[in-house]
C-alpha cells in the first residue's frame, strides 16, 4: 500500500490543540480574502482553499449559514450554492439519484413533514464491497474476452492481462478481509 504523504501538514500537525473559534465565520468576516484563501464570495457562500490539504487545490465552497445538512439552508441560498459550484439544481439532484442508484444514500422523509433528507446506510462500504466482488468477476471476463481480441502477446494485450491479474486478485482477498472485518466489528462490539 501507498503511503499518503503531505509534508506542508507537519504545520497543522505541530500547532496541537486547534482554536476554539469557527473558521467557516471567522474568515469570511475577515477583509484579509488572500491571507485567508478565500477564492470567491456570495452573500451566503464562499470558496476557499484548504490550508492543510491531503491533496494539492483542495477547494470548498461552503454555505456560511451553520446548518445540520444541507436540506435544511432556503432555497434562495442552494441557488447560491449551486451558482457558487458552477452546477444547476439538477445536476445536484442527477447526481444524489445515482448515489440512490449505487445503494450509496437512502431518500428518507422527516417525519410529520414534507420534507426529505439523505442518508448513508450503516453498512454501506461492507455492501458496496460485496457488489463490488460480483461487477469485478463481471469485469474480469470481458477482459479475458478483449485479451483473445487484441491477442495476448501484444502490448494491449499485456496491460489487459495486468488488469485481470489484479481483478482477480482482489476477488479472491476480498471476501476473508470482509470476514475479518465482521469478526473485528463484533469483537469491537462486545468489549
Amino acid at each position: 500500500m501507498e503511503q499518503l504523504w503531505a509534508p506542508w501538514r507537519m504545520e497543522l500537525i505541530e500547532k496541537g490543540d486547534a482554536k476554539q473559534a469557527c473558521i467557516f465565520c471567522d474568515l469570511p468576516r475577515s477583509p484579509d480574502d488572500r491571507q485567508n484563501l478565500i477564492l470567491g464570495r456570495t452573500p451566503h457562500t464562499f470558496a476557499i482553499l484548504n490550508r492543510y490539504p491531503y491533496n494539492n487545490g483542495h477547494l470548498m465552497v461552503v454555505p456560511r449559514a451553520h446548518e445540520a445538512d444541507l436540506a435544511s439552508l432556503p432555497r434562495d441560498q442552494h441557488e447560491e450554492l449551486a451558482e457558487m459550484l458552477r452546477i444547476s439544481p439538477a445536476a445536484v439532484s442527477g447526481a444524489v439519484r445515482y448515489l440512490i442508484q449505487l445503494g450509496l444514500v437512502h431518500k428518507e422523509r422527516v417525519p410529520g413533514s414534507r420534507r426529505d433528507y439523505y442518508r448513508m446506510p450503516d453498512d454501506v462500504w461492507h455492501d458496496m464491497l460485496r457488489l463490488r466482488d460480483q461487477v469485478m468477476t463481471r469485469w474480469t471476463a470481458l477482459i479475458r474476452e478483449g485479451i483473445d481480441l487484441v491477442g495476448p502477446d501484444t502490448p494491449a494485450g499485456a496491460r489487459l492481462a495486468e488488469h485481470a491479474a489484479f481483478f482477480e486478485f482482489v476477488a479472491r482477498e476480498l471476501p476473508e478481509v470482509l470476514t475479518r472485518w465482521d469478526k473485528y466489528r463484533a469483537s469491537e462490539a462486545s468489549g
